[in-house]
């Protein structure tokens, strides 16, 4: 009986502004007989997979289950291992943040349903000159709540839109540093419309 020698995948993921390691990331390798494996990052972003025989696998990173989320570029990377061990390239990592928020009735303080809020990045214009909107995202609030999920860090305004209420304020400033915005939150008026 002659041992079957196993190899090994390996690779990093790595922060796209910073260009270090991340740790903590979950990777899963798919293809061949294996199924899936799971690995997860050490805290210089590396992670390994082994014993494995030859054959073409799929390697498919994920945000950890708690703390900081991820957008992976590309969001999956196929290695071949061909009787030796095989390196990945490397796969980049953006944090990613959401904003929640709210619409609620000014009178009644009751959360309002199908209000329209659009995201722009902050400082740019809100119509192109083909009187398109620039808009990089929309959602619409249920029960009053209202989220926007992935979004890398930066400045943006977030703006409620409908066509029987007025909103207070019209608009609101949010700044994705290092966590979520949360209590983004507006208070819609019927029939009135709020400028300035």
């Amino acid at each position: 009986i002659s041992a079957t020698k196993g190899y090994v995948v390996r690779g990093t993921i790595k922060d796209s502004r910073t260009g270090l390691g991340v740790a903590g990331v979950r990777v899963n390798l798919t293809g061949g007989s294996i199924g899936k494996l799971e690995s997860v990052t050490n805290v210089n972003g590396l992670y390994s997979f082994s014993p494995l025989n030859n054959g073409t696998y799929k390697v498919l990173p994920a945000s950890p289950a708690t703390g900081q989320q991820y957008v992976f570029e590309p969001v999956e990377r196929t290695v071949t291992v061909a009787n030796d061990d095989a390196e990945a390239e490397d796969i980049t990592a953006t944090k990613v943040f959401s904003i929640f928020g709210a619409v609620t009735d000014a009178t009644s303080g009751d959360g309002v349903s199908g209000i329209t809020l659009l995201l722009y990045n902050a400082g740019d214009v809100r119509v192109d000159q083909d009187g398109k909107s620039t808009h990089i995202g929309s959602t619409v609030s249920v029960n009053g709540a209202y989220s926007f999920n992935e979004i890398k860090a930066g400045s943006y305004s977030v703006v409620p839109s409908h066509a029987e209420f007025g909103f207070d304020p019209t608009e609101r400033t949010v700044e994705l540093i290092n966590a979520d915005a949360i209590s983004v939150n507006f208070s819609a008026v019927r029939g009135f419309r709020i400028s300035g």
